[in-house]
């Protein structure tokens, strides 16, 4: 889904849609509505990913949910069903970003051995929980009909839009932080919806009563009644 949303929408509207709103160079000849802003055009450009790859990304089980093909998700089954969306949905992407680089590839990255793009590889595995979390509204309000799952949806792609953020800010260096430092914001940034997409998906499918116990550190093996390391010894 994440090629069909950048080629077959995506694409169009940056192609067709993008020359009748925006002017790429002030000397171009411009439509009454024409905008030449750089700001508001990459703003607009920024909200494209939540606005097309939500959707896209939940379009095969909305259609059967809305077919009546599938019932209503408990809380304990949209955790599983949003990690296999999102999962699935960033596995996607990370075909499409490696075939866009490799269509136009920078002389400099042909240089470089394979084991240079950890990089690479880190964040996009960390995009597979982000997308997770930004499908996990969605399949949880699923459960109240079909109202809560377009709520749910919205709050999706806000989580989304908020992901991608940092990327506008960098440019503009926005607060007067400087690129450099931005990049690593966005780091950190996207490790903290890693992190609440891990706690989204224990809370959805244990409860959050499960949480508390491993703030507390009291989870114990089921088999051997083994404490965690990090559990402190009685003193």
């Amino acid at each position: 889904m994440s090629p069909a949303a950048y080629f077959l929408v995506r694409l169009p509207i940056i192609n067709y849609l993008e020359p009748l709103w925006f002017a790429t160079e002030p000397s171009e000849t411009l439509s009454p509505s024409a905008i030449t802003l750089p700001a508001l055009r990459d703003l607009v450009r920024l909200s494209y990913a939540p606005l097309t790859e939500e959707p896209a990304k939940l379009l095969p089980w909305l259609i059967f949910f809305f077919l009546g093909a599938v019932t209503k998700p408990t809380r304990a089954e949209a955790a599983g069903l949003a990690l296999a969306v999102g999962a699935s949905f960033a596995i996607g992407e990370i075909w499409l970003v490696a075939y866009l680089i490799s269509s136009n590839p920078d002389p400099a990255l042909l240089e470089l051995p394979w084991y240079a793009f950890g990089g690479f590889a880190s964040e996009r595995i960390a995009t597979c929980f982000a997308h997770t979390l930004f499908a996990l509204p969605t399949l949880v309000l699923a459960g109240r009909g079909v109202r809560w799952s377009l709520v749910g949806l919205c709050v999706g792609m806000l989580l989304h839009a908020m992901g991608n953020a940092p990327t506008l800010l960098s440019r503009y260096e926005m607060f007067g932080i400087s690129k450099m430092t931005w990049s690593v914001i966005l780091q950190i940034w996207l490790v903290l919806f890693v992190l609440v997409s891990l706690v989204g998906l224990v809370a959805c499918k244990f409860g959050t009563e499960m949480l508390k116990r491993i703030w507390q550190n009291q989870i114990v093996c089921p088999e051997c009644g083994a404490r965690p390391i990090l559990q402190s010894s009685p003193t």
